[in-house]
């Protein structure tokens, strides 16, 4: 069973890493730009900012929601480490100042936990059209990051979905933390 799954993984990464590949070059500066919006660094620090200014206006239990993003990011990054994936060879992890393992991609589940909680929080608290714009642009953001993860060859498609999926999971609680 495990060895199934092993084998469908690898298929699906190699198909996918394919599939990238193929990719047109001139969108290697606008994928950079994408990825780097996604950084752990620079989506904890942008956490950090709304919990504080949360905190400062009294919305303690949205606080608590954004720094749950952080917990979930640095979950994330300890599952990480037990698990000790690879990453893909590519020129682009060759050049990495930081080094790390590749599942889950911290990219793809902090974006998808702070855009994703950031949305939930405008559907509650301000008009439907608004809320929708901002899901259609912070939900696009979150997708392209996630491409541009491995179309940079920074992480396998398994990568990114595993971040997609935790990420999911950990949104899901941070939500039903933020308004129960």
């Amino acid at each position: 069973m495990i060895g199934d799954m092993s084998r469908f993984l690898q298929g699906f990464d190699a198909h996918m890493a394919k599939l990238m590949f193929n990719r047109p070059k001139r969108l290697q500066p606008f994928m950079i730009i994408v990825s780097r919006l996604g950084v752990p660094l620079v989506v904890t620090f942008v956490t950090c900012l709304l919990a504080l200014t949360a905190y400062i206006y009294g919305e303690s239990s949205i606080a608590l929601g954004f720094l749950l993003c952080i917990v979930a990011l640095i979950g994330g990054g300890v599952l990480k480490t037990i698990l000790k994936r690879e990453r893909p060879t590519s020129l682009y992890v060759d050049s990495m100042r930081i080094k790390s393992f590749s599942f889950p991609s911290g990219h793809a589940l902090g974006t998808l936990v702070l855009y994703g909680y950031i949305i939930a929080l405008l559907f509650y608290f301000v008009p439907w059209l608004a809320a929708t714009a901002a899901l259609v642009g912070l939900g696009s953001l979150v997708v392209l990051t996630g491409v541009s993860r491995v179309y940079l060859g920074a992480h396998h498609a398994s990568d990114v979905l595993g971040g997609w999926l935790l990420g999911a999971i950990a949104l899901v609680l941070i939500v039903w933390v933020t308004f129960s």
